[in-house]
């Protein structure tokens, strides 16, 4: 029988007793109250960060506890410390947990570091570079100035079957 009470719920076969008093009321709702946030973890220190402005929408804890929002990258200010205290001597791995950002992370950075002498972050969006020549544009004019019904798809197997 308790376990309907707490749902406001009463089977048919409840509710007469419900109705005769037999049963006792279900607890309130509590949709009225604000909900809570936790702003700290057991350890005493913050999950927000300065860098990182809340927004609920994108922004989450990791499992190290620290914060991150989603699709944006690492804050400089960490990126240079992963890299100086890879320098200082400090494993990957304990980097990450100090700092708490994940390993992958901390191995991205390190490895881009080390191959570009960079720590920004790589450019997010944008246009490819186009690729076509000069040779290529003039190609493409020829063909359409043959034949201006012509696709692009046809004028795709044409460019590739000259090169």
């Amino acid at each position: 029988m308790d376990l309907w009470r707490g749902y406001g719920y009463y089977p048919p076969s409840l509710a007469a007793a419900s109705s005769a008093g037999s049963l006792p009321p279900p607890p309130p709702s509590t949709a009225h109250f604000a909900p809570t946030f936790v702003t700290s973890t057991p350890f005493g220190s913050p999950l927000t960060c300065s860098a990182f402005p809340i927004d609920n929408g994108h922004t989450g804890v990791n499992q190290l506890g620290g914060v991150f929002v989603n699709g944006r990258p690492l804050p400089d200010h960490i990126r240079g410390r992963i890299v100086e205290m890879a320098h200082q001597g400090v494993r990957p791995c304990d980097i990450s947990r100090q700092l708490r950002v994940s390993h992958g992370c901390v191995s991205k950075i390190l490895g881009r570091f080390y191959e570009t002498g960079s720590v920004k972050p790589g450019v997010i969006g944008g246009s490819k570079p186009k690729v076509a020549t000069p040779r290529v544009v003039g190609c493409i004019a020829a063909y359409k100035r043959a034949n201006p019904t012509m696709f692009a798809w046809e004028i795709r197997e044409k460019l590739l079957q000259v090169e």
